[in-house]
């Protein structure tokens, strides 16, 4: 159901609130990354932080619009 939109950003134009953030995040990261011993922490911690830095600084991908009940094949009983 498309509904008409009326005022606020044009469809696709990015959120500059939002890009300000990361970009933001992205800077406070990298002075942290900076003071940071990699060589003393676990694989595990390591790990972790790649994970927790990921999650803030690459977009997270979008599902595709593919339907559930798609069927892949028919199966078709003969007597």
């Amino acid at each position: 159901m498309g509904r008409t939109k009326y005022g606020g950003r044009q469809k696709g134009t990015p959120n500059r609130i939002s890009a300000s953030i990361r970009e933001r995040l992205k800077d406070i990261l990298e002075e942290c990354m900076d003071t940071i011993e990699l060589e003393q922490l676990s694989s595990s911690e390591r790990l972790k932080l790649i994970q927790m830095c990921l999650q803030y600084t690459v977009t997270k991908p979008k599902p595709e619009n593919e339907p559930v009940d798609k069927k892949l094949f028919e199966i078709v009983i003969l007597k």
